[in-house]
């Protein structure tokens, strides 16, 4: 079974890059976040002129997910029983039956949020993080066998597939700091996600061991860690007069914001600011100038949670016990033109 999950930003507007990976991958399912479209207005002809019965949890202009499969699930569940927070259609799930039991497609798209002191964004995350962390400690407490990776709870303990963020956040700014940066700017993610404060600190340590300053004049939060967002807090940045010589972003797409804001301000790339990304995404080759980025073995670690997740279900038909394992996937620095030479 192959499956592939990402964020489309717009299901409408993108139809196209569900029919390269459909051609590239032929997957079995597609879990994908953002559909920003209304169950009423769903475009049913994308998923069914590929070939995909289809699934979807959304709401009009923003967040909303979706759930494109080969084969009929046994159960369906839309939303988290939040109450008025299901106004933000953020969750569904699929159970599929294969030869080695069933298998529950969890697609999740967790808010951002602001910082802890705005007054509806950061609560709401709190709850919703408290509501998911609780379904799949649920799922794991029935016996179910539960593979991690990626965006993971430490309060769950279950087999994961992560990254060393921290490591290659700093790996990322010492990168940006031997082309000679010195005044490095950071556009981070949220305050809960895992992933988000491993890069951050990253950063961080980072500077304090090459004995540059940390200014949190020149920390961003990115609420959707976006290209909007990495246009916002560009913009931002050269309101609020900060002189930055560098700037590593959470993501590719963040960077990418930044350097469209940039380019319109009369800011060069590499010359007047070194631009850092991380996932390597093919976006990052395509733009101009092709985006310096961590690369992010994203298909990589799609493959070994899946093959952890054959391995307990596996298990768990023969009677088995398994402890829980912990694969953590190496990342590399990809250098190209938005960083000086």
């Amino acid at each position: 079974m192959r499956i592939i999950t990402f964020n489309i930003n717009g299901l409408r507007a993108r139809p196209h890059q569900l029919e390269k990976l459909k051609e590239k991958y032929d997957p079995d399912i597609i879990a994908i976040q953002e559909i920003k479209v209304s169950d009423e207005d769903f475009p049913e002809h994308i998923p069914m002129n590929l070939g995909y019965k289809f699934f979807n949890y959304g709401q009009k202009g923003f967040h909303g997910v979706a759930i494109f499969s080969k084969s009929e699930p046994v159960e369906v569940i839309k939303g988290l029983n939040g109450g008025e927070d299901e106004v933000q259609k953020r969750y569904i799930q699929c159970d599929y039956k294969t030869d080695k039991g069933v298998i529950s497609i969890c697609n999740s798209y967790f808010p951002q949020g602001e910082n802890r002191k705005h007054p509806d964004k950061f609560p709401y995350k709190e709850r919703y993080y408290s509501r998911i962390t609780k379904h799949i400690a649920s799922i794991k407490n029935a016996g179910t066998p539960l593979v991690m990776f990626d965006k993971i709870s430490k309060l769950i303990n279950c087999s994961k597939v992560v990254i060393d963020d921290r490591q290659a956040a700093y790996d990322a700014t010492k990168f940006l700091i031997d082309k000679g940066c010195r005044r490095i700017a950071h556009f981070r993610g949220s305050l809960l996600p895992q992933n988000s404060i491993d890069r951050f600190l990253g950063y961080k340590k980072a500077l304090e061991d090459h004995n540059i300053t940390f200014d949190p004049n020149l920390v961003y939060i990115c609420e959707n860690v976006d290209y909007d967002d990495g246009r916002a807090a560009a913009k931002k940045l050269l309101a609020d007069g900060y002189e930055i010589d560098g700037l590593f972003a959470i993501t590719d797409m963040a960077a990418t914001g930044a350097l469209t804001v940039f380019k319109e301000n009369g800011i060069r790339v590499p010359e007047d600011v070194a631009l850092m990304g991380f996932s390597n995404w093919f976006l990052s080759q395509a733009i101009t100038p092709a985006m310096s980025t961590v690369d992010q073995p994203g298909f990589k670690m799609g493959r070994k949670a899946f093959k952890l997740l054959r391995k307990e279900m596996k298990a768990k038909k023969q009677g088995v016990a398994l402890d829980p394992e912990i694969k953590i996937l190496e990342t590399k620095i990809v250098e190209r033109d938005s960083t000086p030479n």
